[in-house]
């Protein structure tokens, strides 16, 4: 089994940021935890028989990565975003894809990306999530835009601190920083229903839901609250799965989000930490979890049987991706 992970920040000080947060008091949501250096990698991970034995094949060092999506003929599609502290890198804001040769024939960069997250493929192009200032947007693969959707004007436009927020349409977004604490949603992560047609499927991380947008009107419903801090939302044949990231545990829907099953917390000896970021279901009929907060992954059945890889410090990781057996990014490009 072959999948890949992305590592936003490769290079974070996750030692002096403990300190700091300990005795100066850093606030969870500002751009002080990011200070510093940028870099972030894409890397590719062999396992064979169990997650224990896992290999790193390849590694791509890139600038801050977010998400990932693999298209078979087409290739590798990544995004790339900023939680900068002050002025932002205009480049550093982008789209990028790598075909099936090894080779970025794809670079998408727009004034509406900001701290880009999560991609996925479209019928019309790809569906991505621009967390900074709040909004969806189905881009052409031309880098035109096909569809929009504006938190701030669907209801969402108070921040935590009770000021309204306003978002400026006209200006080059990819050049200014917002901390998440400056964000009403910070939408993390957008997928096309896979059970209802012409809807999308979108986490709102602040206000620790799930909500179903129609895509002809805009409106929308919530259909799933009280969560805690949820992360990557994918279907199965009998509804859909994510990672309800601060109660350690991965939650398992009907197509109507009313009823639902949760595994996680505490795996046989291993007890989970309170940041588990992401969960896939893998070919071998288990499913694949990154346990942050401890810096590895675990395989389970979700019941009994588990094992565990570590990644190690100080690597913080946001996605993960499983891709075929024989797949090989095979980049020798310049730095991303």
């Amino acid at each position: 089994m072959r999948f890949l992970a992305s590592f936003p920040h490769a290079s974070w000080d996750w030692y002096h940021y403990r300190a700091r947060k300990v005795i100066e008091g850093v606030i969870e949501g500002s751009n002080e935890v990011f200070k510093g250096e940028s870099k972030g990698k894409v890397v590719l991970f062999e396992s064979k028989d169990n997650i224990k034995d896992t290999e790193v094949l390849e590694i791509i060092n890139t600038p801050q990565c977010y998400g990932l999506e693999y298209v078979a003929g087409e290739g590798l599609y990544v995004t790339m975003g900023q939680s900068c502290a002050e002025d932002c890198d205009i480049s550093k804001e982008k789209v990028i894809r790598i075909n099936e040769s090894g080779h970025k024939d794809l670079e998408i960069s727009l004034p509406v990306f900001s701290h880009l997250h999560s991609v996925k493929r479209t019928n019309n192009g790809l569906l991505i999530t621009s967390s900074g200032i709040d909004a969806i947007f189905e881009i052409g693969l031309d880098g035109s835009i096909i569809w929009d959707w504006w938190a701030v004007e669907q209801g969402y436009n108070i921040l935590k601190n009770g000021e309204e927020r306003v978002i400026e349409r006209d200006v080059d977004h990819r050049t200014r920083s917002y901390p998440t604490m400056f964000q009403t949603t910070h939408v993390n992560q957008a997928i096309e229903d896979p059970h209802l047609e012409d809807k999308i499927l979108a986490i709102l991380y602040h206000q620790n839901s799930i909500i179903r947008i129609d895509k002809k009107t805009k409106r929308h419903e919530v259909v799933m609250e009280g969560l805690k801090r949820p992360h990557h939302l994918c279907g199965r044949e009998e509804g859909y799965m994510f990672t309800n990231t601060r109660e350690s545990k991965v939650i398992l829907t009907d197509i109507d989000f009313s009823s639902m099953e949760k595994f996680g917390g505490r795996l046989s000896e291993y007890i989970l930490s309170n940041w588990v970021q992401d969960t896939v279901f893998t070919p071998r009929g288990t499913y694949l979890l990154s346990d942050e907060g401890n810096f590895r992954f675990i395989e389970t059945d979700g019941i009994k049987r588990h094992n565990v890889f570590e990644y190690g410090k100080p690597d913080r990781m946001f996605e993960i991706l499983i891709v075929p057996d024989d797949y090989r990014i095979g980049y020798n490009g310049d730095p991303l």
